[in-house]
């Protein structure tokens, strides 16, 4: 039988990880920002607004109500987008979506009483 590399690789994880387990996560993000390589620590998803590469991009928008959103990486062009709307509320649209659709309001009110469809108030 042939042999491949990925016939190594179960060795070379091992190998790696007892690697890493030497020095703290600090200690290679010292290291590793010296070297000329890719490297990114793994950050809990909380610290994730306070990153200095996600703050330096500008990844982190606002809604109207001020809570954080997530910009796409990939940007076509600078389209200096700064806040967003909120999705709307469950139910928020609902009566509005259905006069649009068709529906009468005599029909409206008995899905709302049967509990079928809810309108936010």
């Amino acid at each position: 039988a042939q042999h491949s590399i990925r016939d190594e690789q179960p060795g070379l994880i091992r190998e790696v990880a007892a690697l890493f387990k030497t020095k703290t996560a600090t200690e290679w993000a010292d290291r590793l920002d010296e070297a000329d390589c890719c490297f990114s620590r793994v950050i809990a998803p909380g610290q994730l607004l306070d990153d200095p590469h996600v703050q330096t991009r500008g990844l982190v928008g606002l809604t109207n109500s001020g809570l954080p959103w997530m910009r796409s990486p990939v940007r076509l062009s600078d389209c200096g987008v700064d806040r967003i709307k909120e999705a709307p509320g469950h139910g928020e649209h609902t009566r509005s979506l259905l006069l649009e659709a068709g529906y009468a309001n005599e029909e409206i009110a008995r899905l709302l009483s049967a509990g079928i469809i809810r309108q936010a108030p």
